[in-house]
């Protein structure tokens, strides 16, 4: 009695998704091509999400009876929104500190990479050479000026887009045959 109904929603639902999937791949193409806007973007994007942090950490500082957990608390929250606040009046800035963020990310795992697999180099080599790469990768984005920061993290952003979409489009194809 249900299973009408069920492929009646799949037969329907995976039009959607195709659509979805078109639409974030259009947009992870305008993303790569366009760092500029993708800047203006993801610096808003990110100082909105630095300020709802900082004021979910400033009503939880409220909450929480230890003095000393309070005060860390208020420190974390009172930098956040006033970092959140900066991004959202200078978003180029917050997407190029971001861009700079993610290199120390990859120059970190990169780091922890290559030593973890130093031990056993005969057997843990793919892991050193993807270390080495990710620290190079992320010593470049580190050290980037701004301009070209921003354009990786542009390209980022894009790819990112482009995968998901691609992922969805596929999904959508399946769901299609299913559906008939």
């Amino acid at each position: 009695m249900n299973k009408p109904r069920l492929e009646s929603n799949v037969a329907h639902g995976w039009r959607w998704l195709l659509a979805l999937g078109l639409l974030m791949v259009a947009v992870g193409f305008l993303a790569a091509f366009n760092p500029f806007a993708t800047g203006i973007a993801t610096g808003l994007l990110l100082g909105v999400a630095m300020i709802l942090a900082g004021s979910s950490l400033l009503a939880a500082a409220w909450s929480d009876h230890v003095l000393s957990h309070r005060l860390v608390e208020l420190v974390f929250a009172v930098l956040l929104v006033a970092g959140g606040g900066f991004s959202i009046f200078e978003p180029l800035a917050g997407a190029v500190s971001l861009a700079w963020l993610i290199g120390a990310a990859f120059v970190a795992i990169g780091v922890v990479e290559f030593l973890g697999s130093w031990r056993n180099i005969g057997r843990n080599w793919p892991v050193l050479l993807l270390g080495m790469a990710d620290i190079v990768i992320g010593s470049y984005v580190l050290f980037a000026l701004p301009p070209t920061a921003l354009m990786i993290l542009a390209v980022l952003v894009g790819l990112g887009f482009i995968l998901r979409g691609m992922i969805f489009i596929f999904l959508a194809l399946q769901l299609r045959k299913v559906a008939t």
